[in-house]
């Protein structure tokens, strides 16, 4: 009988610093140009960082070139972004989602005070210019990626992320990125490496399972070469997970998955198969919310995960009996020293 558990609770102060343990990238930064509408910079403008599950604000300005530059963001969003400037009119972006580390630069253009009538918003997505930005080769996805990632069932990190043409595997844990072997991956879960140090494990986690419940995860990437000092600890794969906090609404979720040998079927083509006794259970729940509103945040996560199958007992002799031939060779190998 194999019985995990996994218990979890995180507090997240209203100001967050990039904590970066292991030099994992933890939090998210965000930086850009404030410009008028012939393209001049401007200068002292008010830029205002809203997470609006959580109502913090993180506030800058721009410099003498126009330029901004926020570090310490959570992860994910929807944020909302509001520019202001002394002679211009206030413009507000809604529903930006940010990833780990660094974003694309935004460029904010602020029409002076009255040179507007009407004002018609269009929101889109540009292409990522040249490898701006990008520090390797993978690829980040959000809670809500994993939400409508197709992965059979299977609440395991690794299966969210065989999307990437990249990453293959062979089962539970089993993660090889560009063809590596699992030992050499790395896995941080918000900025600690966790893999296994002694490399007695054949996959990428330190444990036979994810060691975290997927519903606490807010983002998680994958990079297959990364070419920043920032990132160390592995030479394959590297997978880094950013958990969640909780916001200003009491929410969460509870879940119950099972599977024993009658959901397994006996015959393939004109032959049978006999699968043996399976008997598997996972269950837990995950709860967020404010324990001082707009301040302090708490997220309550709870894991646990049965199986159960018996043991072949038909070969422990010849086992036993290489096992002692085993210690009495290595017996006489001292006494000889």
């Amino acid at each position: 009988m194999l019985k995990l558990r996994s218990f979890l609770v995180m507090m997240t102060l209203s100001v967050l610093l990039a904590s970066q343990a292991m030099a994992q990238i933890t939090s998210s930064n965000l930086r850009g140009a404030v410009v008028s509408s012939d393209g001049s910079p401007i200068s002292e403008a008010s830029v205002e960082i809203l997470h609006v599950p959580s109502s913090t604000v993180a506030r800058t300005t721009t410099g003498e070139t126009g330029q901004f530059f926020q570090s310490g963001l959570r992860v994910g969003g929807p944020y909302q972004l509001t520019v202001s400037g002394s002679g211009y009119e206030t413009t507000i972006f809604e529903n930006l989602f940010l990833e780990p580390g660094n974003q694309d630069p935004v460029r904010v253009e602020l029409a002076s005070v009255g040179e507007v009538t009407d004002r018609v918003m269009v929101t889109g997505t540009r292409m990522v210019e040249a490898a701006e930005w990008n520090s390797g080769v993978g690829s980040v996805y959000s809670a809500q990626d994993m939400r409508d990632s197709a992965t059979g069932g299977e609440r395991d990190l690794i299966a969210v992320l065989l999307q990437d043409p990249l990453a293959t595997s062979d089962g539970t844990g089993q993660l090889s990125v560009a063809g590596v072997n699992p030992r050499f991956n790395g896995l941080a879960i918000d900025g600690a490496l966790q893999q296994d140090d002694f490399g007695l494990s054949d996959n990428t986690y330190a444990t036979a399972r994810s060691p975290i419940n997927i519903d606490t995860v807010e983002s998680i990437s994958l990079v297959a070469s990364d070419y920043s000092v920032q990132a160390s600890g592995f030479t394959g794969g590297l997978v880094n997970v950013v958990t969640k906090s909780g916001g200003n609404d009491w929410e969460g979720n509870f879940y119950y998955a099972m599977k024993n040998d009658s959901m397994i079927g006996d015959k393939y083509g004109d032959r049978t198969f006999d699968p043996g006794e399976v008997d598997e259970k996972e269950y837990g729940f995950v709860v967020s919310g404010p324990v001082i509103k707009d301040k302090l945040f708490v997220l309550l996560s709870y894991d646990e995960y049965d199986t159960g199958a018996p043991y072949d007992f038909s070969n422990s002799d010849a086992v036993n009996g290489r096992e002692a031939g085993f210690f009495d060779a290595l017996g006489a190998v001292i006494q000889d020293v």
